[in-house]
């Protein structure tokens, strides 16, 4: 039997620990620690590696279906990234800025305008993965199709991936300053336009990194099957991490550090160990879209216990976030199965056969997986 494409479970494994990442970010800074810690530093390739996956993902899937209509796409986007950020945004503001100040005795704040361009808070995340992956989709159509030329759409993607982290950020979040130098923390979670280029201009580098790796895959995948490749991509991940940790700050040391994970993820591994991640994975967008209210109802109550914050706090109360969102998520799919309303992440299929690499450095098809 022929194998199918390579099963990329390293990937499945970190969009958890992504997704983790981002909740242990919100807990960590609502207790009280900085944006700086060295614990926040270390998950550095959190974030960076949900975007680049998103759209390494979205470049394998034009690979496989290449002549998929673009209304098609649309829809599917809308229905899976659109809504659920528009409904969850609104539901959000309802309970924490309308709701909960009602039964304080305080006056409602209706939402504004913001909320609808930028979405709630950490949904904005949501936002730009809809529209860059409608506005990329056409070109990725060519390339699947054979009316582009990859080779170039991989170097230009390259280029603008050094360019954003190199010239695009610093000078747009130096505009940013420059418009308003007074620019503080918005009063309530629905970011502003400055706001927004504030929050995504750090990660604009992973949009077009995402989309060369994923354009390359086939290449990437034959590189591991050389021993060398393979131990010089987990060295270059460790690497990276010493240096980003180190107190050097070296410049671009979180976008390399985070690359080199990404690249690290691909390797093509034994599917068994990781089936468990596969369902820690198909939950992740669900966890990521309830997090934030569970997150601020655990600082609220860790301020009124009078906790001290530490390093293990943050952790322990991370992994508590994550486990009640989850459960949250499981319950309301039930009570409202719609699955547009917390969507799942589409993970491989029950009886998949899915190649592997062997102790030689041969791919060799695996068995199914089971039921």
């Amino acid at each position: 039997m022929k194998a199918s494409p390579v099963r990329y479970d390293g990937l499945d494994l970190f969009r958890g620990l992504s997704v983790f990442s981002v909740v242990l970010l919100h807990v960590h800074t609502l207790t009280g620690g900085d944006a700086s810690d060295v614990i926040l530093r270390i998950r550095d390739f959190g974030f960076p590696v949900l975007i680049m996956g998103s759209f390494f993902v979205m470049a394998v899937s034009f690979d496989q279906k290449p002549t998929r209509p673009f209304g098609a796409l649309l829809r599917a986007r809308v229905v899976r990234l659109l809504i659920p950020s528009l409904v969850w945004s609104y539901l959000h503001w309802v309970g924490w800025w309308m709701a909960r100040p009602l039964l304080l005795g305080e006056p409602a704040v209706l939402p504004p305008l913001s909320l609808t361009l930028t979405a709630y808070m950490h949904l904005w995340f949501l936002h730009m993965v809809f529209g860059m992956t409608v506005a990329l989709a056409p070109i990725l159509g060519w390339v699947a199709r054979g009316q582009l030329a990859r080779w170039p759409v991989v170097a230009t993607c390259v280029a603008a991936a050094a360019g954003s982290a190199i010239w695009v950020e610093p000078r747009l979040l130096a505009l940013v300053a420059r418009i308003d130098p007074a620019l503080e923390p918005v009063a309530y979670p629905a970011p502003d336009l400055l706001h927004c280029i504030e929050l995504i201009a750090p990660f604009l580098a992973y949009l077009p990194a995402g989309l060369a790796i994923g354009l390359m895959r086939r290449s990437i995948d034959r590189w591991y099957l050389s021993p060398a490749f393979r131990v010089g991509s987990l060295i270059a991940a460790a690497v990276s991490f010493a240096v980003h940790l180190s107190p050097m700050h070296v410049p671009l040391s979180r976008e390399v550090y985070a690359i080199a994970v990404f690249l690290a993820i691909l390797r093509p591994v034994t599917p068994r160990p990781f089936i468990w991640a596969r369902a820690l994975a198909q939950w992740s967008f669900v966890v990521y879209i309830l997090h934030f209210s569970v997150a601020i109802v655990f600082a609220s109550a860790f301020a009124w216990m009078g906790f001290a914050r530490t390093e293990l706090t943050s952790i322990g109360g991370g992994l508590l976030v994550v486990a009640i969102s989850l459960s949250a998520g499981v319950v309301l799919r039930r009570i409202l199965p719609f699955d547009w309303l917390l969507p799942l992440v589409p993970v491989s299929s029950k009886g998949t056969i899915v190649p592997t690499i062997d102790h030689t450095g041969t791919r060799v098809p695996a068995a199914p997986l089971p039921d």
